[in-house]
């Protein structure tokens, strides 16, 4: 798992990752997630708007390449 820490509008946010694979289970939408969409590491990566969120993928995909 990788933390990211950072400010948004004034607020500390810490934002933490992880890779997961899918299995039987529910979701039930909250305030804080409305939704989950499962999609390959390629598309997760073209979806992310701070390039440190990028970098943080891209690490996970090098330690995988080397596993």
């Amino acid at each position: 798992m990788s933390k990211a820490r950072y400010f948004v509008n004034g607020c500390a946010k810490t934002v933490s990752y992880w890779a997961a694979e899918t299995t039987d289970g529910q979701f039930a939408p909250s305030a804080a997630v409305d939704r989950i969409i499962w999609l390959d590491p390629a598309a997760a990566r073209d979806r992310l708007t701070q390039p440190r969120d990028r970098d943080l993928v891209d690490e996970f995909l090098a330690t995988l390449r080397h596993a």
